[in-house]
């Protein structure tokens, strides 16, 4: 059974993937054309400037301390400006979503060549210009506020992805602990050529191939951005974004970037360049088989829990769910049935993992169709209520408008928790059957948690 301590213990690894998201977009902002060059020339500059190779690991080392502190401190202003509650506020908000929908469009085409998202020149060329002024460690600072500058029509669509990504993680600690990941990958290149400055010599040019995955991450942008525009078309049940329509979008820029990287393959063919030619005909390969994988789940076939936590919610397979905590309810009193209360969300990733690996699971399944009525409570719902309720909340008088507010409302008055997906077992008297479930993504302990309560009611003498 999976207590609440033990999902308190599954926020602090989110953490550590939200710290290993950053790391990966640092990663991918090192390989982009922008940033791959500034490396060697940066470094370059070090060991000219510094007779003694100390003194050019003493400025790399402090080279890369500075770009540490430009983006953490980014992270960390987000979070003070903002703080968690607005946080939680914005990952289901309307407009705030298809901004990021929008947004995230704009960083794609951008990366895809069709034109680039600069800062004025006069900010790159102060930067540059005070890093050749100052003396000592202060001018190294300007170094690496120069490299931020300069690279940002490369980065800023990767730290924007990935600021909107912490930013839906409702976890207050995410923007820091984010661009912490992504700066520390960012900065390790410019450490170890410090350290190792004969390595310079190793590096691979800036050529096509960068190029190639610029493109690449744009094409990506614009498939992930859909995800925003689908939590606000569910949140207010606008029917625009479905399942299927979600898939095929995604499988047209498959196969967009298959014929792409084809296209690549025969221009590498034509300059007698096997290892390029073969590279991307590789990457075209890999893109054809994501279509058949994506068209297969339109099918009705499963997809990986990874893909299938960015889709829109699927119709649920569950006989006889109620989305009314009152109606549930009252079914299961008329039935005598216990309830298994599911509070979900639209902008919910681990609760698309759950829906599509624990919850259709033939077994399971069938055992909560025979077994309990099977309440759905999506706390981001914006649809308005009939009527506002005032309630008392945290101390303060509230107005609930809408069924999410609703929905939210009694999972945190009555069971004590905001975080989501999260399971809770009632007899039909309304009363509490053991520990209540969070996140798990083992059918065995999900199975153990229904098994359990079940029994908990028997020996209640119902």
């Amino acid at each position: 059974m999976i207590s609440m301590k033990e999902d308190k213990k599954g926020e602090r690894t989110s953490l550590w993937k939200l710290f290993l998201l950053g790391i990966m977009g640092g990663i991918f902002a090192l390989i982009t054309p922008c940033v791959w060059p500034m490396i060697p020339l940066t470094m370059g500059f070090f060991l000219k400037r510094n007779k003694s190779r100390k003194g050019a690991v003493k400025e790399g080392v402090v080279y890369t301390l500075s770009i540490l502190l430009i983006y953490v401190v980014l992270g960390t202003l987000l979070t003070l400006v903002f703080g968690v509650d607005f946080l939680n506020k914005l990952s289901t908000n309307a407009g705030v979503n298809l901004f990021f929908f929008a947004l995230l469009i704009l960083f794609g085409l951008s990366f895809m060549g069709l034109f680039e998202v600069n800062l004025p020149s006069s900010w790159v060329n102060f930067s540059d210009r005070k890093s050749g002024e100052k003396k000592g460690l202060f001018s190294i600072f300007f170094m690496a506020f120069t490299l931020f500058l300069v690279s940002f029509s490369c980065t800023a669509p990767i730290v924007g992805t990935l600021l909107v990504e912490l930013v839906h993680s409702r976890e207050i600690l995410a923007p820091m602990i984010g661009m912490l990941g992504f700066a520390l990958s960012l900065a390790i290149p410019f450490s170890l050529l410090a350290l190792f400055p004969s390595l310079l010599t190793h590096l691979p040019k800036s050529g096509s191939g960068l190029k190639d995955i610029k493109f690449l991450l744009g094409v990506c942008e614009i498939a992930f951005s859909l995800k925003f525009f689908s939590v606000a078309d569910g949140a207010y049940r606008w029917g625009i974004l479905g399942r299927e329509t979600f898939l095929w979008i995604w499988i047209v820029l498959s196969i967009f970037l298959m014929v792409y990287f084809l296209i690549k393959t025969y221009k590498n063919f034509l300059q007698k360049d096997s290892l390029g030619a073969l590279v991307r005909f590789l990457a075209s390969t890999l893109f054809f088989l994501l279509s058949f994988h994506l068209y297969n789940a339109i099918l009705g076939n499963k997809l990986s829990p990874e893909i299938e936590a960015f889709l829109p919610p699927a119709k649920n397979q569950i006989k006889g769910t109620y989305y009314d905590y009152e109606e549930g309810m009252k079914q299961s009193k008329l039935i005598h049935k216990p309830v298994l209360l599911n509070f979900s969300g639209y902008g919910c990733v681990n609760c698309r993992k759950m829906e599509r690996t624990i919850l259709q699971d033939p077994e399971i399944r069938e055992w909560i169709e025979k077994n309990l009525v099977f309440i759905q409570l999506y706390v981001d719902d914006r649809t308005s209520l009939p009527s506002s309720i005032q309630v008392e909340w945290e101390g303060k008088k509230r107005t609930l408008s809408t069924f999410g507010e609703k929905w939210s409302y009694i999972q945190s008055t009555q069971y004590k928790m905001n975080a989501q997906p999260y399971f809770v077992l009632l007899s039909y008297g309304g009363e509490l059957l053991g520990e209540p479930c969070g996140f798990t993504s083992s059918k065995e302990e999900f199975k153990e948690f229904l098994v359990g309560g079940l029994e908990e009611m028997k020996n209640r003498g119902y």
